[in-house]
């Protein structure tokens, strides 16, 4: 990807590409990501000629996605959501951002409208409602944060009550088994019921 970065170095989509790559290219124990931040520089050059782009917004909040750089991410993670408003993943994706910074009233607007986009994916032709386990799963962690009890344990019953369906990859887990017992779990260690 750095070839063809260097090689093109006016294409938009081969910058972006190689950011994406740079960014899980440190190593977890190097506190200070110096591939991580130069994906961070490539990809906020290119946020601001193309403030509209997906995969750029998308990029960044990944990017920025790390313990003690999530403010950066802020501006990408609310453009992201007027870019794509229909898409279940880019109205998620803010709330990497929102849950790192504990905005969490904006984390659950975020995975409920991602929930409700996903829901409407029959009419979008997109075959993407597994991925409202995603947005489940940030919304269980924003309710139990928040001490709101009851909205976890009505989410863990609503998932009880979904049909079957692929998770957002494709058919490798049950989703549903996998939400079950990861929001169960979350629920009773969340509030110490150690019982």
């Amino acid at each position: 990807m750095e070839k063809l970065y260097r090689r093109y170095p006016d294409d938009h989509e081969a910058a972006a590409f190689y950011a994406f790559a740079l960014k899980d290219s440190d190593r977890d124990d190097d506190p200070r990501q110096p591939k991580r931040k130069e994906a961070a520089a490539i990809l906020e050059k290119l946020f601001l000629l193309e403030p509209n782009h997906p995969g750029i917004a998308h990029y960044l909040i990944h990017t920025y996605d790390y313990p003690g750089m999530a403010e950066l991410g802020l501006p990408a993670a609310r453009r992201y959501v007027e870019i794509a408003p229909s898409a279940p993943h880019a109205l998620h994706m803010p709330s990497h951002i929102f849950a790192r910074l504990g905005l969490l009233q904006e984390d659950i607007y975020s995975n409920l409208a991602s929930v409700a986009a996903s829901r409407n994916s029959a009419a979008t032709h997109m075959s993407d409602e597994g991925h409202q386990y995603h947005a489940m799963e940030f919304l269980m962690y924003a309710y139990l944060q928040c001490g709101r009890e009851a909205e976890a344990q009505r989410l863990i019953e609503e998932v009880r009550s979904l049909p079957k369906m692929k998770n957002m990859y494709g058919a490798d887990f049950d989703p549903q088994l996998c939400a079950l017992t990861s929001f169960s779990a979350a629920y009773a260690l969340e509030l110490h019921r150690w019982t």
